[in-house]
């Protein structure tokens, strides 16, 4: 389907509060719009498919705006049409559009700011929108009429990221409109001229016009007007400008209007078709998964669709496909077989991957090559593993860790392509991004300096695909992963994080988080998780935003560091009075030396006893405590084992339950190799680096540890009843554990991994 013209017409004549306002010529002029619009003699558009309203209070207008709104989708484009009186708004240099309640007093209360509707749409997906004021003061959208700004502004002042908009006024700055008697009836002359222009066209049979025509001739008559005193102009980016857009066909010509008025195939023709995608992984089963909605690529699917390319981006979560399925085998073989199907309808495939996902991202890739498509990939592993993702022939460019900008100018590159007919045929060079022609000239990860905000049209979207699958197994309720900042200040040896985030942690906005929970409160979320790496960084920021979107029943699972929450003493009371239901802790081991082998920062001091009791102290309070503890570090030996169970059995049992997770130490490779020093691997199968299965040892160890720790595993597993997260090892496979508990492994870390499935 083409691009679909969504007009929003909003007309305000007459005033609740006060009628010296009142202008019978905007309600005449309405009346011509809807002609132009909405017969055969016009655009014939549908009303049903178009947002109209006259005369209505500011809550009313505005909820109607903004439904209309979030019912559209990105490929729409949005005609937006005001005249009734504008405001100035001095301060914030914009203009206010009046309802029927505003008055010149109350204009901050009620009415709608134009900076406040570019949002309303850029939330929503919408990248290509006409913006029409006919209304005194309409210069104010970007401070038109200012000596040092041009007639024609500089709409950057205002609307940054917006690629292609087009953005008309029939005044300056500080200049009024007028009504006029035009043939015995009072209008309001610029929209008059643009109704009439529509209306009584050339006499051709068929008319496409665009809105640079329409501007041109309602220009030409307005200066022909000598009691016209003020001055329209616009202000425009892209193509869109002239665009033939509006279409108008003889009477006797059959039109289909039954899904809104379609625009030239052009954009449809010629948009690069790109599928995200989001593999399920292999080990450990898939009851084990960290099933959850996959935000990033959500990000940047939002990012993409207001960027203003011409660019259709989808988003493939196998996980969700095989959630679907629940028990039917039969089923889910049939998942793995849909992306055969469904990757013959895009040109480009790109998947995201950390590197317990590697293998089955590689068999997407090779499918997907299989069909002659681009590739190219994102995500955790990639940030220092391109070298053997480009050699492998089955991805085309890397773009290493979160890469919103440099993925933005890939595409936009191979959108040119397909509009020039050589998608695939040009050597690609772009900053940050590792290409398949040029391997070396890759330099380093982009490092973000903002963290974009999902918008309000992507959160739809993910209700709508995912609202059945949401549910938290312990509450019941309806469940949602939330950032608000990305990255860490740490360096522990372990996380990959801080190689992403050069240890800086970005925040966004914290009324845009705040925003976000409301609304998603507003949708039946009850259960929010919150991804932060470290949350307590800003302690103070915590509870703001906390105390800004608590609601009866709401509840939040939250990420701390254990020192950070002990030194500052946070209060267990207050955390669960604001709807903290669960915390969790990295804790790695309770035992200071070893933690400190892999960084974790702990001070110096002895932690467990203290530990012990921080730990218990949740249940006091109704607050779960989510425990993470790491097997395999160096330092480790039997007596570590014991003490470790005995440190399990002091902070569970009946009074005390902690969610207690136990993940076996796995390295990141770098640079196409394991950067192992002190350890050994047993495998260099990277479908099994999912930390839930032991792939390296300390060079230290030795039959015994090994074996005590596989032991200890299954017994706190046993004992503490976590079977649901943390898998026996009865389903580990045999070769590795046979390779694990040896120590026989001859694998070199200076080789590049392996993904064909068999273990070494």
């Amino acid at each position: 389907m083409g691009n679909i013209l969504r007009p929003i017409l909003m007309f305000t004549g007459n005033y609740s509060s006060d009628s010296s306002l009142n202008r019978v010529g905007v309600k005449n002029t309405f009346s011509l719009m809807k002609q132009a619009f909405f017969t055969s003699n016009g655009l014939n558009l549908q009303e049903k498919d178009s947002c109209l309203i006259e005369d209505m209070p500011y809550v009313k207008a505005y909820e109607k705006l903004q439904e209309y709104i979030e019912s559209l989708i990105s490929s729409d484009i949005v005609f937006f049409y005001f005249c009734g009186h504008g405001f100035p708004d001095y301060k914030n240099k914009t203009v206010i559009l009046s309802t029927t309640d505003t008055t010149k007093k109350n204009k901050d209360r009620c009415g709608i700011k134009h900076i406040d509707l570019i949002e309303l749409l850029k939330n929503n997906g919408i990248s290509r929108y006409i913006i029409v004021f006919d209304c005194c003061q309409a210069g104010f959208l970007c401070g038109m009429g200012e000596e040092s700004i041009d007639k024609s502004f500089d709409i950057k002042m205002i609307d940054k990221s917006i690629q292609n908009a087009v953005y008309i006024s029939s005044t300056l700055r500080d200049e009024e409109t007028i009504q006029k008697e035009i043939d015995g009836k009072f209008y309001i002359p610029f929209s008059y001229h643009f109704a009439n222009y529509i209306l009584n066209r050339p006499k051709m049979t068929d008319l496409e016009l665009s809105i640079h025509e329409i501007f041109d001739a309602v220009d030409e008559n307005l200066k022909n007007d000598s009691e016209y005193l003020a001055t329209c102009t616009s202000q425009q980016k892209g193509t869109l400008w002239d665009e033939k857009i509006f279409e108008i066909y003889s009477q006797s010509k059959s039109i289909d209007t039954s899904s809104g008025f379609l625009f030239s195939t052009y954009f449809n023709s010629t948009q690069l078709k790109v599928l995200l995608v989001k593999t399920a992984i292999k080990h450990p089963i898939s009851k084990y998964d960290d099933f959850g909605v996959p935000l990033g690529l959500y990000v940047l699917k939002g990012h993409l669709s207001t960027s203003g390319l011409s660019i259709k981006v989808d988003i493939y979560d196998e996980r969700l496909e095989l959630r679907k399925c629940e028990g039917d085998t039969k089923a889910k073989e049939k998942v793995y077989d849909k992306f055969k199907t469904l990757v013959k309808r895009y040109d480009v495939i790109g998947v995201s991957m950390c590197t317990s996902e590697v293998f089955p991202a590689m068999e997407k890739f090779q499918i997907a090559k299989d069909a002659m498509k681009i590739t190219f990939c994102g995500g955790v592993f990639t940030s220092s593993n391109e070298k053997y993702l480009l050699s492998s022939g089955l991805v085309d460019y890397v773009i290493p860790g979160v890469g919103t900008k440099p993925t933005t100018s890939l595409l936009a590159q191979l959108a040119i392509d397909k509009i020039q007919n050589t998608l695939g045929k040009t050597n690609i060079r772009i900053d940050g991004v590792a290409s398949k022609n040029d391997i070396n000239q890759f330099d380093g990860v982009w490092v973000p300096t903002t963290l974009p905000v999902m918008r309000r049209a992507m959160w739809i979207e993910i209700l709508r695909e995912y609202g059945p699958y949401l549910k938290d197994e312990k509450t019941g309720k309806s469940r949602m992963d939330v950032y608000t900042a990305r990255g860490c200040s740490r360096n522990c040896t372990f996380c990959s994080v801080q190689k992403e985030s050069r240890q800086v942690q970005l925040q966004k906005p914290l009324d845009c988080v705040i925003d976000e929970i409301k609304y998603l409160q507003s949708q039946g979320i009850e259960y929010f998780s919150i991804k932060d790496e470290d949350l307590l960084s800003d302690p103070q920021r915590l509870f703001e935003l906390l105390g800004a979107v608590k609601q009866e029943g709401i509840l939040f699972k939250i990420r701390a560091r254990y020192d950070e929450m002990n030194n500052l003493n946070v209060p267990f009371e207050r955390l669960r009075e604001l709807g903290v239901d669960e915390i969790q802790y990295g804790i790695e081991s309770p035992d200071i030396h070893v933690s400190r082998n892999v960084k974790k920062g702990f001070p110096r001091k002895p932690i467990e006893n203290e530990l012990i009791d921080f730990i218990r102290k949740h249940a006091e309070y109704g607050i779960t405590a989510n425990c993470s503890f790491i097997l395999g570090i160096e330092g480790e030996d039997e007596k570590y084992y014991d003490d470790l169970m005995d440190f399990i059995t002091k902070i569970y049992d009946d009074k005390s339950k902690p969610k207690i997770y136990i993940n076996f130490l796995t390295p990141h490779p770098v640079n196409s190799s394991f950067p192992t020093q002190n350890y050994n691997l047993a495998t260099n199968n990277l479908n099994l680096f999912t930390h839930k299965y032991p792939v390296c040892y300390a060079k230290g160890s030795d039959f015994g540890i090994r074996k005590k720790m596989l032991e200890t595993y299954d017994n706190i597993v046993s004992y503490t009843n976590s079977q649901n997260y943390n898998p026996p090892l009865n389903k580990m496979p045999e070769n590795l554990k046979k390779l694990f508990t040896n120590g026989k492994s001859k694998i070199r870390p200076d080789i590049i991994p392996q993904y064909t499935g068999k273990e070494e």
